[in-house]
């Protein structure tokens, strides 16, 4: 007869599909901030990132924006590639926006 035993615990006290934290990249590397503190730190990141496009003068490349964003001491460490990518996203979704909403409130041509 064998015996099944369950696998070994990442960490002592851990349950099933539970991992260690420590060292993991998916911490916050910016600290505990308010939300006000988040949402203010974003906005100067993504006019950091709009700045970036006026100099270049085309769409930044991820390494690009992490440079600028370090640079700028807009994060505490260099953002990570899926960061800079979502932070330009939402540039590029906020630009689209307002060509959006600026065409819907042109007057019409008669």
């Amino acid at each position: 007869m064998s015996v099944r035993r369950s696998p070994p615990a990442l960490t002592s006290g851990a349950r099933t599909g539970e991992r260690t934290t420590e060292d993991d990249d998916a911490h916050r590397a910016d600290g505990p901030r308010t939300r006000s503190e988040r949402d203010a730190l974003t906005e100067r990141r993504h006019d950091r990132i709009r700045l970036l496009y006026t100099e270049l003068g085309r769409r930044p490349q991820w390494t690009e924006i992490r440079d600028a964003l370090t640079e700028a001491g807009l994060s505490d460490e260099p953002v990570s590639r899926p960061t800079a990518q979502r932070l330009r996203e939402q540039v590029e979704e906020s630009a689209q926006d307002a060509l959006v909403s600026a065409k819907a409130s042109a007057p019409a041509n008669a």
